[in-house]
């Protein structure tokens, strides 16, 4: 059935009230949508956010991991250089020996 076979009395207006009641309908549709959309963009922010957050946090521990190991690497190369310094005067001492016998 089409709209042309709505004759006869009262048919206006039975038309209208139906074109009304979709419009609601439609409006209520497309406010709805418009409402997810709003909550899925807010949602969207926020795992932005968060994920940057994460990001921030993982370029902190980085930067204070790799302080940590540079100091630690210092630490060593010094207990190095004193270890060469010992085994240089340590050398030293077994050759004077030597030269004395």
């Amino acid at each position: 059935a089409t709209l042309s076979h709505f004759s006869g009395p009262g048919s206006q207006s039975a038309v209208a009230r139906l074109e009304e009641k979709v419009n609601s309908y439609h409006d209520t549709l497309l406010e709805n949508i418009s409402s997810v959309i709003s909550g899925v963009e807010a949602d969207t922010q926020d795992a932005i956010h968060a994920i940057q957050q994460v990001g921030n946090r993982v370029e902190e521990v980085e930067t204070s991991v790799k302080a940590a190991v540079e100091q630690q690497l210092a630490e060593i190369i010094g207990r190095l250089k004193g270890l060469e310094t010992t085994a240089d005067e340590n050398t030293r001492r077994i050759e004077h020996v030597d030269d004395r016998h």
